[in-house]
């Protein structure tokens, strides 16, 4: 036991003298990285070195290793950043890249202070949960900050807080006077501060005056805005319903949710749902990342341009009607010319012999109707994508509460005898224009609930579809 123990010790201390002499290399790639602007993160390299490993009796041992080997360079190498706590889901190095900052990545630590302490960083931005710690770690302070005892974003030992300088900019558009903040945690004191007027703020656990909880909701139903701060929602904790509903709110002018992923929280589905202006937090995302790039770089950059093109980037297209509406082949046009990924349903479920016909044969058409769920909801959390879908999708509503979050829905309604003439004897559930037209209006209504856009055509479509994203 002892001779093998020596053995171990001798090895370790070899592999301790070579990591950090990989390190001390690491670290003088990331100089270069930075200095070139080029990627941190480098997947094609990642990948050669795992395949290495196949060649060793104990491989999946040593990937493990190399992937934390993985993430301390890239921690070592990172100048720019956004530092939090299960960050996966961030637009943040998108964003800066669309700036042309190609070096910023996701910082994810349980320990700030550590973080900060071990990282040689030129500026990083700051998420949940550590925008009060940053407040209280840093002595030089922006008025921002101070103001709102809250810092985002940190340069050159500075803290500032870019969230609430972007949202005095955007609620300023809006004539409020009276306004609910549902939470009371750093980003609710940035709107606070933001706002003209003493907002009242709905919590789950009460901490000081003007608090109330959120059961409490309907005492204040003649207000004209709703702000939500708190992370309820946020992918990948998706939550079908709202905090509250909003049926009983007769005066509102906005209801703004901080959440930008998805793009539709539950707060605004109900909020389209009753006709109410809505926002969701891309806008204040892009805006106080291009203030904090100034804060960086000293260059200005146009963050107009970089939300709309955002925007338009992220958000899928749904086609949703009737068979014979020529879903599939619009959307194939369409992926082209959006240059947005294809995604098929029903040939997704035939690849697999899922598809109605097959099913049909052994099972009831509610079991083809659960396939068809499961597999739009593999999709729907996804972004850039145009997705064609069944007729018959709508029947679902777990399937349409799904795409509803991150997708514009369009209905494609063709005259009924345009679909008529297009029956072939290719759908299991249409043998002659009887079975069609009950199948289209029985289906109509849920078409018509859930589509944001109806058109009758492909090229109505794809003017709706400009005009959606240039208002």
């Amino acid at each position: 036991m002892d001779d093998i123990r020596k053995k171990i010790d001798s090895i370790d201390r070899k592999l301790m003298e070579l990591l950090d002499e990989r390190f001390s290399l690491t670290k003088k790639i990331g100089e270069y990285k930075n200095k070139k602007n080029q990627p941190i993160y480098n997947e094609k390299r990642e990948k050669e070195i795992l395949e290495k490993a196949n060649n060793f009796k104990n491989n999946n041992a040593i990937k493990d290793i190399y992937k934390q080997i993985f993430k301390t360079s890239k921690f070592y190498q990172t100048k720019y950043g956004l530092i939090g706590r299960k960050i996966s889901y961030s637009l943040s190095p998108l964003i800066y890249k669309e700036f042309g900052l190609n070096t910023y990545e996701l910082i994810e630590t349980d320990d700030f202070i550590n973080t900060m302490e071990e990282g040689k960083f030129k500026g990083v931005n700051v998420t949940i949960p550590y925008k009060t710690e940053a407040y209280k770690y840093l002595e030089n302070l922006d008025e921002s900050a101070i103001k709102t005892k809250t810092v985002n974003t940190i340069c050159n030992g500075k803290g500032y807080n870019t969230d609430y300088l972007s949202l005095k900019e955007i609620l300023n558009r809006f004539d409020l006077k009276k306004v609910i903040i549902i939470g009371n945690g750093a980003t609710s004191r940035s709107v606070k501060e933001a706002l003209d007027i003493n907002p009242v703020l709905l919590v789950r656990n009460i901490r000081s005056e003007n608090e109330y909880l959120i059961s409490d909701y309907e005492r204040f139903t003649d207000y004209d805005c709703i702000i939500n701060t708190t992370p309820y929602g946020t992918y990948p904790n998706i939550e079908k319903m709202p905090l509250f509903p909003l049926d009983k709110f007769t005066k509102l002018k906005l209801v703004f949710d901080v959440i930008y992923n998805p793009l539709h929280s539950p707060l605004i589905l109900e909020a389209k749902k009753h006709n109410i202006n809505y926002m969701n937090g891309l806008e204040l995302l892009v805006m106080q990342a291009s203030i904090s790039y100034k804060i960086f770089t000293s260059k200005e950059v146009d963050y107009k341009e970089v939300f709309s093109k955002l925007r338009k980037k992220l958000y899928n297209i749904v086609l949703i009607g009737p068979s014979y509406s020529g879903k599939s082949t619009i959307a194939k046009r369409l992926s082209q010319k959006l240059n947005k990924k294809l995604v098929d349903i029903d040939e997704n479920l035939k690849r697999e012999n899922k598809d109605l016909e097959t099913i049909l044969k052994n099972h009831p058409e509610s079991y083809y109707r659960d396939l068809e769920k499961e597999e739009v909801i593999k999709h729907a959390y996804n972004f850039n994508q145009v997705i064609a879908t069944g007729g018959g999708v709508v029947t679902s509503s777990e399937a349409m509460e799904a795409l509803q979050k991150n997708s514009i829905i369009i209905f494609i309604n063709p005259p009924l005898d345009l679909l008529i003439s297009r029956i072939d004897n290719t759908r299991p559930l249409i043998k002659k224009p009887e079975d069609l037209i009950n199948l289209y209006n029985s289906r109509k209504p849920l078409y018509l609930k859930y589509c944001d856009i109806e058109v009758k055509d492909e090229k109505e479509m794809m003017e709706r579809i400009n005009e959606y994203f240039n208002n």
